[in-house]
Formats: C-alpha cells, sequence, structure tokens
C-alpha cells in the first residue's frame, strides 16, 4: 500500500509541474494574445501654424490610397493620423501657407505575434512639423 501511495503522489506531482509549465506559456503570450505597439504614424503640427494648413498628401509603397484623418482640431488641425497598409516608404506632406513640409517613413513588416506593419525605427512613428522660421519654437 506504502508504494501505491508513492506512485500517487509521484503522479499528482507531475501533473502538477505539467499545469505549471503550461500556465507559465499562456502567460508569456503563447495563448494567443499580443501586446503589439499601435502602427500608426502621427503628425503634429504646431497650433500656431495648424489654421494655415491646407492638407496632409501622402504617397509611397506603404500610404498608397490613403488619407491623414484630423485627431486634434484646435483652430485648425494640429494633429493627424494615419496606419500605412504596406512594406515601404510613406511619403509625407503638409501643405500650409507658410511652405510645405515633407517627411519620409520607413515601414517594415513586424515578426513573431506582432505580424502588422510597423513604421521603423518606432519613434519614426511620430513626425513633428517645425516652427517656422523666426515663430519662437
Amino acid at each position: 500500500m506504502i508504494s501505491i501511495a508513492r506512485v500517487s503522489i509521484a503522479r499528482i506531482a507531475s501533473v502538477a509541474f505539467v499545469v505549471a509549465v503550461v500556465a507559465a506559456c499562456n502567460s508569456s503570450g503563447d495563448d494567443g494574445t499580443c501586446d503589439c505597439a499601435d502602427n500608426a504614424i502621427i503628425v503634429n503640427i504646431p497650433v500656431d501654424i495648424a489654421p494655415s494648413v491646407s492638407g496632409v498628401q501622402l504617397s509611397g509603397t506603404a500610404c498608397i490610397d490613403l488619407s491623414a484623418t484630423c485627431t486634434n482640431f484646435t483652430g485648425g488641425c494640429s494633429q493627424y493620423r494615419f496606419a500605412p497598409d504596406a512594406v515601404g516608404t510613406c511619403h509625407v506632406e503638409v501643405d500650409s501657407s507658410l511652405g510645405t513640409f515633407a517627411a519620409d517613413v520607413t515601414v517594415t513588416q513586424g515578426t513573431g505575434c506582432c505580424s502588422g506593419v510597423y513604421p521603423s525605427p518606432t519613434s519614426a512613428g511620430t513626425i513633428n512639423v517645425p516652427e517656422p522660421d523666426g515663430g519662437g519654437g
């Protein structure tokens, strides 16, 4: 009877070990959920020049047929947002009565659990339009 008790304790211990391993895998993202970064590109425009902006134009292989959407209207749109939908380059032009500001963003394919397309490096996902010359900024 003592040998049966030892076998049962060993089985219980091995089942507990398997349960612990499965729980550890699920908590590390193997359960199908991912904690991925936002792939949007944000264009910040100084509030004092936002009223003079006539539009944000997108072109390039990563932004074919995309439009930037105003996400912060402060006397004019001071922030635009869009999400690239392909790998390549996205050319961003901000047109205003003060001139045109342009920037290029490289978009790459994410790997692993987060397999969408993302600005590269991640910091390239935020474009800050500078104050015009002499604009005190």
